[in-house]
């Protein structure tokens, strides 16, 4: 371990969700409760409901004009627009996959690692197009997160690997043992340990302690310098430069 970071708490804001999907780059906090996706930033509140493809299985905020849900047992992919209306539902039977992960790529495509062939596929949505850009994989992830031109993945032996457009890939490291983790738009790696929140720093193999946390976390966000707690009932927001 190595020296501290300071983290500036700067408010809370109660809410009533089962799961939290994070903050866009605008300051939005967008989370979910019966399957209902909401977005909220101080008094404006905003949902989105399509019952029909059950649970929500997860939310790329990487663009806010453009939000991915993932419906996962009904193999299906929604994206909408800023104002949360619907721009496209697309489903995935149709061209042969099954898709653990979806997220959003560049060019109009999106990240899909396939339960069917074991690979990472770019799916291009417009022309209808599935491109599988590496070998099977030889074992499972228990993280992962991707950017336009990346995807990220962490092996059950939280070994670290990166594999971008081309399907070339990188082996980065190791990981100490995590209990949450995030890897942020830049690349940055966070994760939480027996109540304390570390930066892993790969190119040093060394974690820095950020700070201690009396309440569990059940999930985090770091987005414009500002880390954002869930707790399952209430968000805490904290001001950090990290290194």
């Amino acid at each position: 371990m190595a020296q501290n970071t300071k983290a500036v708490f700067t408010d809370s804001v109660q809410i009533v969700a089962g799961q939290y999907f994070g903050k866009d780059i605008l300051g939005y906090d967008y989370y979910a409760k019966n399957n209902i996706l909401y977005k909220q930033k101080k008094s404006e509140k905003r949902e989105y409901k399509n019952l029909s493809l059950g649970e929500i299985h997860s939310v790329d905020l990487i663009n806010p004009l453009k939000i991915l849900i993932f419906y996962k047992e009904f193999n299906s992919v929604v994206l909408l627009d800023n104002q949360l209306s619907e721009i496209m539902k697309i489903t995935l039977n149709g061209f042969n996959l099954v898709a653990q992960t979806c997220s959003v790529a560049s060019q109009n495509r999106f990240w899909i690692y396939d339960n069917l062939s074991n690979q990472l596929v770019l799916f291009d949505y417009l022309n209808k197009k599935a491109n599988p850009i590496n070998q099977p994989f030889k074992n499972t992830f228990k993280y992962y997160n991707s950017h336009y031109n990346y995807w990220m993945r962490i092996s059950e032996e939280n070994e670290i690997y990166t594999y971008d457009n081309y399907g070339k890939v990188t082996q980065s490291g190791k990981i100490p043992t995590f209990e949450e983790i995030l890897i942020t738009d830049s690349g940055k790696i966070l994760f939480t340990s027996s109540g304390n929140l570390y930066l892993y720093q790969v190119d040093k193999n060394t974690a820095i302690h950020i700070f201690s946390f009396e309440k569990k976390i059940e999930k985090f966000d770091f987005k414009n310098g500002f880390l954002t707690l869930f707790t399952g009932d209430v968000l805490y927001n904290y001001k950090i430069n990290l290194p």
